[in-house]
């Protein structure tokens, strides 16, 4: 059922000399950041006019891993190590590239500890070899600490990153993009450990260069956005969060659109945050995310409705009826339940002729309904649905189905907020 929050979190990429680092996802309690993508760019090796088999060799890895072959492209690159050593030494650049490229097809495989072995080695020895401050060093050290944040080693990544953060602001600026994408990441290590304050005054910080820098609209700005949004919810703060989610959803849909996963994932995310808002008693805001308007809607309306004011026998088709359906769910997760509440009473309605009273799609319209009862004070109206609503729940799943249980959480925050 569309209204139970899944509880997930993923994270991949690739992090080589040519290819860009996948940003680590922030753990969000109610669902994951959908769709984390690896991107890939053309890898020059240093001698780029090298003719060697090695430079064959390597641009033909390179193209099996912008392909996603990285089992093919695995030997390819033990090949070139191999020849790099035997023509320039294991401390050669040439050959410490290799072993980083070949770390990073590891990391891409999901072989973590090989990663892990691989830019350790690469690390110490190109630092040895070409000092502390050496660009190549900072690219495997950035490497190295995303593939600790990916094991869960926080602590051991943050240092890392602080010194990457470091590093390119010496070299870019405080407000170059790469430096804003360490400072993002520091901030996650931060998060992960539970230093919530110095977090959040990072990802502060980072918003403010984003805007500037890439614009309200940049995905980067957006995705730093919902990991503040996150830090807020993990703390209780869930007035901040809403408002944060509420720029997210606003800025996501001009993005990507209203159907994209990561807005879908934003609305999501909201309502759990104003249901949350709810259970706190919290008296909620109305926030201009503008849609065509229902303004005459208020409470009378409420007083009005009921199931036989719905003509179900309208001739409307499917399309028309998941519009209207949608266009609920659009104002429920904009905070406008009365606008909401006719449109989903005409949904439930339908259901209910159409499918019958105890098919799934049914308790979903009935619960969708109540959430919209009990968010405007409601309380009789969405206690009773919602106790109809678990009756043909444990019916139709049984009483240990989830979302059966999720429902028994209303009915205890509706009477909690009734006694209150």
């Amino acid at each position: 059922m569309k209204f139970t929050i899944a509880l997930s979190f993923a994270l991949s990429g690739l992090f080589v000399e040519g290819f860009l680092p996948t940003r680590p996802s922030v753990p969000i309690h109610p669902a994951s950041v959908p769709n984390v993508k690896t991107h890939l760019f053309s890898h020059t090796p240093f001698n780029s006019n090298d003719n060697s088999p090695r430079q064959e060799l390597s641009e033909k890895a390179m193209t099996y891993c912008s392909e996603g072959k990285y089992d093919k492209a695995e030997p390819l690159f033990l090949e070139c190590i191999k020849q790099s050593k035997e023509t320039f030494g294991d401390d050669h650049i040439e050959t410490l590239t290799f072993m980083h490229n070949l770390a990073n097809t590891k990391y891409a495989q999901g072989s973590l500890d090989e990663a892990e072995n691989l830019l350790s080695k690469s690390l110490h020895r190109c630092m040895k070899s070409f000092g502390v401050d050496h660009r190549y060093n900072l690219k495997m050290m950035e490497d190295l600490a995303y593939v600790y944040f990916s094991q869960g080693r926080f602590e051991e990544a943050e240092p890392l990153f602080d010194e990457c953060v470091r590093r390119n602001k010496i070299h870019n600026g405080p407000d170059h993009p790469a430096t804003l994408e360490h400072m993002f990441t520091l901030a996650l290590s931060k998060y992960r450990q539970d230093n919530y304050d110095e977090a959040e005054e990072l990802l502060r910080i980072v918003i403010d260069e984003q805007k500037r820098v890439l614009g309200r609209d940049n995905p980067d700005t957006l995705e730093t956005i919902i990991s503040l949004a996150d830090l807020h919810f993990a703390k209780g703060e869930y007035e901040e969060s809403e408002q944060l989610l509420v720029e997210y959803v606003e800025q996501s849909r001009v993005v990507h659109g209203e159907e994209h996963d990561d807005t879908l994932y934003g609305e999501d995310f909201l309502a759990e945050v104003r249901t949350r808002l709810y259970q706190q008693g919290s008296e909620k805001k109305s926030h201009n995310i503008v849609i065509t308007p229902l303004s005459h809607i208020g409470q009378d309306v409420i007083n009005d409705i009921d199931d036989d004011d719905v003509d179900v026998d309208d001739d409307f088709d499917m399309e028309t009826f998941e519009n209207i359906e949608e266009l609920a769910r659009l104002y429920s997760v904009e905070g406008k339940y009365y606008n909401a509440i006719p449109l989903f009473t005409k949904v439930l309605a339908k259901n209910k002729a159409s499918l019958g009273e105890d098919h799934p799609d049914t308790l979903e319209s009935m619960v969708e309904l109540a959430l919209c009862y009990a968010a405007t004070s409601n309380w009789e109206i969405a206690e009773e649905m919602f106790l109809e609503c678990k009756e043909k729940h444990v019916l139709v799943f049984g009483e240990a189905y989830p979302d059966t249980k999720i429902i028994d959480d209303y009915i205890t925050m509706v009477r909690d907020s009734k006694r209150e």
